[in-house]
């Protein structure tokens, strides 16, 4: 029947608005859909980037933790101390000196640190297990006085020897009996060797991890480890 004013298919703009609405609906649940997966997704690697970057944090101190132990270890030696105290009593006794020179290098555990030295608090180098072909720079010089203040030891920052080594010290004082301090003992590690893969390490397959060691300095932000990307 047609339509008193003139339609002949009344319901034909009721089917398209119908549909309409129905291609809006389906687009507006389907754009919905697709950002809570997106933010799923998005939370999924920001857990998963925490959860590395807690592991990585944890692996960093744990080694700090390990290097403090061995330097504060070494420097409490009975052997090291008698050794020391020998030394700096008569240091142009060459029985005396290659006698602390060989406990400095049996405190370098077979080579897994790069050096070990005997310091005055000033800095001053004593004698070294292997020798010294720089002056000690202003972030040892300041792991070393630290040392001598508090007793305790202390680590310099990760920086560039001259060998074109990159290397992290830790000094720890050396004390006789009644608490005067003798010298400062430091190790030299290998940052390359040891902590750099320790960094690298990823504990899954990923074509793009990284992880980042980095200092300030003033505006600029300095990279302590090797760049992947």
């Amino acid at each position: 029947m047609a339509d008193p004013l003139g339609n002949k298919h009344p319901n034909k703009w009721n089917w398209i608005v119908a549909f309409v609405f129905a291609a809006v609906l389906m687009v507006l649940v389907g754009y919905r859909q697709y950002c809570n997966e997106a933010q799923f997704v998005d939370n999924d690697c920001a857990e998963n980037l925490a959860s590395v970057g807690t592991l990585k944090a944890n692996q960093i101190g744990e080694w700090r933790r390990e290097r403090l132990a061995d330097c504060k270890r070494f420097s409490q030696g009975p052997t090291l101390i008698k050794a020391a105290r020998n030394y700096l009593a008569n240091p142009e006794d060459p029985a005396c000196r290659e006698d602390f020179r060989n406990i400095l290098d049996l405190n370098r555990k077979t080579g897994f640190y790069c050096n070990a030295m005997a310091t005055t608090r000033e800095g001053a180098c004593l004698l070294a297990a292997e020798p010294l072909r720089e002056t000690l720079g202003n972030s040892t010089l300041l792991a070393i006085q630290t040392a001598a203040v508090t007793h305790e030891p202390a680590f310099s920052a990760i920086y560039r020897s001259s060998d074109d080594r990159v290397v992290i010290d830790v000094a720890a004082p050396v004390v006789d009996p009644g608490g005067s301090l003798i010298c400062i003992f430091m190790l030299r590690c290998d940052a390359s060797t040891y902590l750099y893969p320790l960094i690298r390490f990823w504990p899954t397959d990923s074509t793009t991890s990284e992880t980042l060691l980095v200092r300030r300095e003033g505006d600029r932000v300095v990279y302590l480890n090797d760049l992947r990307h």
